[in-house]
């Protein structure tokens, strides 16, 4: 009889603790699996603040061993302590909102004169596989670093200088982003071959062009006089020449300061092929 009342009893507490026993392991298993999946996430984390410490660190060593020029925010090092005095002279947010809606969602793209390579960060993010060119040294070394700085993405960066010759090597490519180079070769070299060199990049754009140029009524920059060829009205001749690249769609999409300095505006151009303005 004691024995019948034993398992009873048994019987009921098991009844009882089973629903509590099983909610116990459905937690457990719960925590286990969330435990499984975060760690991957925590591990990405502590990596990615680890490299950015380190890019932080050779940030503020080239800074000194060589001319680190700021003309572009340092994209995934904006939180690290970095060299004092580090900011970005042009404001490139502004520019970015009013180029990505008119980019291909896919595809490949070229940043000529990519700087420290916020808009060739930007275009990969956006899911165009990128390469960035740079032939200043330091600005070259910078890219590696906000590369490094951030999350993996299909970017890379060449140390390159442009003529009409060594851009005839460039692959062939969806977009080519060519901001505030052109005025560059121009004094450098002359309208001829700053010319020859935009026909070869256009003749590697397969589909959009994104082009800026410093202008001839930009007074305050040493250099304006060199593009007088651009005429009273630099916004219709850039139009034109964009068009006379072999681009069928030439859109306006803005106009920018060239630097926080200079309160000059530059304009900004989407040039497409394939569709009629």
């Amino acid at each position: 009889m004691a024995s019948s009342v034993h398992i009873t009893v048994l019987d009921g507490a098991k009844s009882i603790l089973r629903p509590v026993y099983h909610r116990v392991q459905r937690l457990q298993k719960t925590v286990i699996a969330d435990w499984v999946l975060l760690r991957p996430l925590y591990r990405r984390a502590y990596m990615r603040h680890g490299f950015a410490k380190q890019a932080a660190r050779c940030y503020r060593y080239l800074f000194r061993a060589m001319k680190v020029y700021p003309y572009q925010p340092l994209l995934g090092l904006e939180g690290q302590n970095i060299a004092r005095n580090q900011v970005s002279i042009r404001p490139c947010m502004n520019r970015w909102d009013a180029i990505r809606q008119h980019l291909p969602k896919n595809g490949s793209a070229i940043d000529i004169g990519c700087q420290n390579g916020f808009f060739t960060m930007k275009l990969a993010q956006h899911g165009l596989a990128t390469i960035g060119l740079e032939r200043d040294e330091a600005s070259f070394r910078v890219c590696q670093l906000v590369s490094l700085a951030n999350d993996p993405l299909p970017a890379g960066f060449w140390h390159y200088d442009i003529t009409s010759g060594s851009a005839a090597k460039l692959p062939v490519v969806d977009c080519i982003v060519c901001l505030s180079v052109f005025h560059n070769w121009v004094r450098e070299f002359g309208f001829e071959e700053a010319d020859r060199i935009m026909k070869v990049l256009a003749s590697r754009t397969r589909s959009t062009m994104v082009f800026e140029t410093g202008q001839n009524d930009q007074v305050q920059a040493w250099w304006a006089t060199a593009m007088d060829f651009m005429g009273a009205d630099p916004e219709s001749w850039i139009r034109q020449y964009l068009r006379d690249l072999g681009f069928d769609s030439v859109k306006h999409v803005g106009t920018f300061a060239g630097t926080a300095k200079h309160e000059s505006k530059r304009h900004l151009f989407v040039a497409r092929r394939g569709s009629k303005a």
